[in-house]
């Protein structure tokens, strides 16, 4: 129908439509000022790595030798989902690993059973390039707005 077309596309599931959700948020980011996009910003980086941090602890949880947290397995250390959260956010920002990092060939005896995390922490890294060019874009955006209005 040409009309649901118009307005985003045609449903994904339950009815939610992501062009839609998407253009309504890039057009509302635009209209407002710059710190309030800013804490938007930060709220959506902190709910991903939020998410991505409770997959990463259920397969740290279920495969503890596919996670290494100082030279120990996940799981043994007194917070093993901060250690999962610290893992989310460092791959989400692309940081790099520091303390926690994902079982590679030289630190798990069967990489097979650490395919999930690898998996995982890719998919994650991805998405936080996407995420950090989604918002590069935007502040480049605003700021060029600002400047030529100067």
């Amino acid at each position: 129908d040409s009309i649901t077309q118009e307005k985003g596309g045609m449903p994904c599931c339950c009815g939610w439509q992501p062009n839609l959700v998407i253009h309504r948020y890039l057009f509302w980011a635009f209209r407002h000022n710059f710190l309030l996009v800013l804490l938007s910003a930060s709220c959506l980086f902190y709910l991903f790595t939020m998410f991505w941090a409770i997959i990463i602890y259920l397969i740290g949880m279920n495969k503890p030798n596919c996670i290494h947290v100082n030279g120990v397995d996940f799981g043994t250390t007194q917070a093993p989902f901060m250690d999962a959260y610290s893992l989310s956010w460092t791959t989400f920002s692309t940081v790099g690993y520091g303390l926690v990092f994902p079982g590679t060939s030289a630190t798990a005896m069967n990489t097979r059973q650490c395919t999930g995390i690898t998996i995982v922490t890719t998919a994650e890294s991805f998405f936080g390039i996407l995420f950090a060019s989604f918002w590069g874009a935007i502040f480049f955006a605003k700021v060029t707005r600002v400047a030529s209005h100067a």
